[in-house]
């Protein structure tokens, strides 16, 4: 519901003057291998690679009664068309539109090899086919198999608006402003690619502008509608980020972002996605007349299976 990754970008607490607008092309992409400890277990077991079906999962299940189970490997992409306006006096206007494909992808080799590079653990990896894709979910009386990928969709749209807290100020070394957005419901809660409903959301966003850098940081609060297909009753979650922007020469510029987003997974009752998501976020910006390329890479730092292993960005920026 919530992507890190391109929100991390939008960051600033800038807003477009009047009758200007920002475009913005933007590519996410995700590899997540994520499950209960009980399924880690027994892949490790395995002596071999092979598909995890349902019967294997229900096996698994049936050793923890009373408790949740969840798998997900699989890779995500999700392209993005975001425009905004700036509109009057200290106001900005925005839409995202999102096509979403879930698939079993081609990093996992690169991923197991990179985990063997650092002597890192591959959590049962080798115990399941290569770029493959399966979903599980049981809890409280509701099981969600899905062992073909969902393919591509598109998305919850979302809308929104910006206003700036120190419009007239003369002050330009910091920026406040209030946003507030809505998800829409326009994609398939049954191929991942919605919630099935709508969701609103409120954040205040901050810059502290000194020579050569920048700092950013925001604080939110997001309602979230109910979620039919996964049980999930509607809720609020918080979320916090802190960023520092610095300049590498005189049209790049590079980013560290720290973020950290309370789960929406709670009402599942599963331990291991029941805490906060803990993600950081390097990334380069290059300046190319009037256009701005940016990438970026993302990386979990704790609680490991709630976000996803790894992503990546990739996006061109357009101001007119």
């Amino acid at each position: 519901r919530i992507s890190a990754i391109t929100d991390g970008w939008k960051s600033a607490a800038d807003i477009l003057e009047n009758g200007e607008w920002q475009i913005d092309m933007v590519l996410t992409a995700s590899n997540t291998f994520a499950h209960s400890l009980e399924i880690e277990r027994a892949l490790e077991l395995r002596a071999g690679r092979q598909p995890l079906g349902l019967a294997d999962l229900q096996a698994i299940a049936a050793d923890r009664p009373g408790g949740g189970l969840f798998h997900l490997d699989g890779e995500h992409a999700r392209w993005a068309l975001a425009a905004r306006r700036g509109v009057g006096r200290g106001f900005q206007i925005e839409f995202v539109i999102p096509v979403i494909h879930f698939g079993g992808g081609s990093l996992d080799s690169t991923i197991e090899g990179f985990h063997d590079t650092f002597s890192l653990e591959q959590a049962g990896r080798r115990g399941v086919e290569r770029d493959g894709f399966a979903a599980y979910l049981r809890t409280r009386g509701r099981e969600v198999y899905l062992d073909r990928a969902p393919g591509t969709a598109l998305g919850d749209a979302v809308v929104g608006a910006r206003y700036d807290l120190r419009h007239g100020q003369t002050n330009a070394t910091l920026q406040l402003a209030l946003e507030a957005l809505a998800k829409l419901p326009t994609g398939d809660a049954d191929r991942l690619t919605g919630s099935g409903s709508s969701d609103f959301g409120v954040q205040l966003l901050g810059t502290r502008y000194f020579q050569g850098s920048c700092l950013h940081f925001s604080l939110g609060t997001a309602y979230l509608g109910r979620h039919d297909l996964l049980g999930i009753d509607a809720q609020t979650i918080v979320s916090g980020m802190l960023a520092w922007h610095v300049g590498l020469g005189s049209k790049t510029t590079g980013l560290i972002q720290a973020t950290v987003l309370e789960s929406p997974f709670g009402d599942l009752r599963i331990d291991e996605i029941e805490s906060a998501s803990t993600q950081l976020t390097l990334g380069l910006k290059r300046a190319l007349g009037a256009y701005v390329l940016f990438l970026g890479i993302t990386e979990n730092l704790a609680s490991f299976n709630n976000p996803a292993d790894f992503g990546g960005l990739f996006g061109v920026t357009l101001f007119f």
